[in-house]
């Protein structure tokens, strides 16, 4: 829900609200829901993006608010990676026997894969986010799984060398 994520989610024309993808079903975490219907976010970013981008899709009818690990079809999951905001997520592919992880902001480079106790600036609980990093990076070591992160391009793998974590880039 972090405004660099959710833009261009509304059409408007003669001053009349859709949803840019009429067809489509927006996800996400109660949580953030909660966290972000507040007037202290628009001052934090300096502008009214909640009301410009979010909460139109809720009056609309196109905005799932979910709690906790859930299918969306029997190849996408969400599962919640709590830290960076109380209801971040990251999206688990599992197809041909293959899985991905999308990492959201669970990771924002990847040093944060060696240093996961390592803050980004716009972490809002800090502790909680190394934890999400970590069981993160456990979960994608045990399901062999490649792992994309949002703020960097391309995907990888988690390796270790010397007993420490790595990104490999794929």
């Amino acid at each position: 829900m972090h405004p660099d994520h959710v833009g261009w989610n509304v059409s408007r024309i003669d001053g009349n609200e859709s949803p840019t993808f009429p067809n489509a079903r927006y996800v996400a975490h109660e949580a953030d829901w909660a966290a972000y219907e507040t007037p202290r976010d628009s001052e934090i970013f300096g502008y009214d993006w909640w009301l410009q981008t979010v909460t139109p899709l809720h009056r609309l009818g196109v905005l799932d608010l979910i709690d906790g690990e859930t299918e969306l079809t029997g190849e996408l999951t969400v599962t919640p990676t709590p830290g960076h905001t109380p209801g971040s997520m990251s999206l688990i592919i599992n197809s041909g026997g293959e899985k991905a992880f999308i990492m959201g902001d669970v990771f924002h480079g990847p040093a944060q894969i060696t240093e996961t106790d390592w803050v980004f600036h716009y972490d809002m609980d800090p502790e909680i986010a190394g934890a999400s990093r970590r069981k993160m990076l456990d979960r994608a070591e045990s399901e062999t799984a490649a792992i994309a992160i949002c703020h960097h391009s391309g995907f990888g793998r988690v390796i270790r060398e010397s007993g420490n974590r790595y990104w490999q880039a794929l």
